[in-house]
């Protein structure tokens, strides 16, 4: 346990990324505003304003509006998410350059230590959790999430990427990022590009509840889902990440907030009185034989 009577404890901002290629967007941002009123955080949704010079920054409300330049690239180059599910090279570009100069932003804004959570708006993570988690833990070397495991080529090895669906950093972690963003091409996905730029940080492995296949939304489907989203809090699940399956008999933008809105309530009623130890929170059957001693993964593990 950290001692915080000796010190302040460090500001803690909720970035939640946001697009306008979707209703499902729209939906879910209305969801994330009513639950952060019973909060006391930092928090924006990060967009992005091409009405806005290059790397400026401006905050309006709840927004925190991120400048990048204006492409003359064809009409194909956008808007493939809301197809597919596949960003275009230049969406992947615009998304990590929009990491790269919010993170610019809060650390010129900040001489002392913080925190920083990056997620995206058809998540829900409990704020209650994500504050046990740093106040048990310096405001230094901290890289968490949800871990990936990819295969490495012509190897028996694999590298840990954390999803970019929820990242939890400390500020020194930012600055590294920062410093080292000319070294790395930007064409990749920017939770690969993050977890790559910070391979000598190690992770710190949480507990991610996934909806992604959901189709319908009967009332016994609604029972059931409930009833999941009540067993995973208990189980000390914290993340939920809603995707459900494209071409379903209802739309993604209709059936995502409906899951998401369940979600939200049963994370406020478990914050009124429910407490879980800190262990639960963290996913320590996940790469067990890889965690060193501070229970972290490197970024490379032999065994899975």
């Amino acid at each position: 346990m950290i001692d915080r009577e000796m010190s302040k404890a460090p500001k803690i901002y909720i970035l939640v990324g946001y697009g306008d290629e979707s209703e499902t967007f729209v939906r879910s941002r209305k969801l994330w505003s009513d639950y952060m009123k019973n909060h006391n955080a930092n928090f924006y949704f990060t967009i992005l304003c091409p009405n806005l010079d290059s790397d400026e920054v401006l905050v309006d409300g709840d927004e925190l509006r991120v400048g990048y330049e204006q492409s003359h690239a064809s009409v194909s180059d956008f808007s493939s998410y809301e197809k597919n599910r596949t960003w275009s090279y230049l969406e992947r570009i615009k998304l990590i350059k929009r990491r790269v100069i919010t993170s610019k932003y809060l650390l010129s804004k900040n001489s002392e230590p913080f925190w920083v959570l990056y997620t995206t708006v058809t998540s829900a993570i409990s704020l209650q959790r994500i504050k046990q988690i740093i106040e048990n833990n310096d405001c230094s070397n901290f890289f968490g999430g949800a871990p990936i495991f990819k295969n490495m080529p012509y190897e028996e090895s694999y590298f840990v990427m954390v999803s970019g669906a929820g990242q939890l950093f400390s500020s020194d972690v930012l600055s590294l990022m920062v410093n080292r963003c000319e070294s790395l091409s930007l064409d990749c996905l920017d939770d690969v590009w993050t977890s790559l730029i910070l391979a000598d940080i190690p992770r710190t492995p949480f507990k991610r509840y996934d909806f992604v296949s959901e189709k319908s939304y009967s009332p016994i489907d609604a029972i059931n889902i409930g009833e999941r989203i009540r067993a995973a809090l208990d189980a000390g699940y914290f993340h939920f990440r809603v995707k459900s399956a494209l071409n379903n008999v209802i739309k993604r933008e209709d059936l995502d907030p409906l899951i998401l809105s369940q979600i939200f309530e049963a994370i406020k009623e478990s914050e009124k009185n429910q407490e879980i130890k800190l262990n639960s929170l963290l996913a320590f059957d996940t790469a067990l034989s890889s965690l060193n001693a501070d229970s972290k993964l490197p970024s490379i593990v032999s065994s899975l």
